[in-house]
């Protein structure tokens, strides 16, 4: 069993020791808070997930299709989040004003 950092991970409502973003050094679970490719991004400089994506031999397109069938499968298609579905919100530890309510 691999060991988890502490320092990167943090309580989700569902999800105990879940991954802090890619971006900022989570393991590879970390690409659950992913946004979708193909759109820009603010904090783009820092962005790593089509490196880790790489590494694993999962295309983009491969990504996009599990967290659209995930998303589809789950109900979190929503017009209020950004790419139309809550699988590819960030989770920011302060919440997100369009996040939240959907």
């Amino acid at each position: 069993m691999v060991e988890l950092d502490p320092d990167k991970l943090r309580d989700v409502p569902g999800w105990e020791n879940a991954p802090i973003h890619i971006c900022m050094e989570a393991d590879y679970r970390g690409l659950t808070f992913c946004c979708k490719p193909g759109f820009s991004l603010t904090f783009g400089f820092k962005c790593k997930r089509d490196e880790t994506l790489k590494e694993l031999g999962i295309t983009q397109e491969e990504f996009i299709k599990i967290k659209e069938e995930f998303s589809k499968d789950n109900d979190w298609d929503s017009d209020l989040v950004c790419f139309g579905s809550i699988s590819y919100c960030c989770m920011r530890r302060g919440g997100c004003p369009r996040r939240d309510p959907a």
